[in-house]
C-alpha cells in the first residue's frame, strides 16, 4: 500500500535534513558566521531561517493562530 502524501513528504524532510546537518558536521565551526554569497549572509543565518519555517508550519499543522505561531 502507497503512503500518504503527506507521509512520503515528511519522510523526504527528515532524509533532507538529516543529509544538510549531516554534510554541516563536516564542515570547520568557524564556517557558520562566515560570510557567504549567497541568499543568506551566512550558514547561520540559513539555519535561522529554516529553523524559523519549520516552526511556523509545524504550528500551522497544529491548528494554531497566527498570533499564537
Amino acid at each position: 500500500m502507497k503512503k500518504h502524501h503527506a507521509l512520503q513528504l515528511y519522510d523526504h524532510h527528515v532524509w533532507t535534513n538529516n543529509k544538510f546537518f549531516g554534510r554541516l558536521k563536516e564542515l570547520p565551526k568557524d564556517i557558520y558566521d562566515r560570510e557567504i554569497q549567497s541568499v543568506f549572509p551566512s550558514i547561520a543565518e540559513t539555519l535561522v531561517h529554516t529553523y524559523t519555517g519549520d516552526t511556523i508550519w509545524l504550528g500551522v499543522m497544529r491548528e494554531n493562530s497566527m498570533d499564537d505561531i
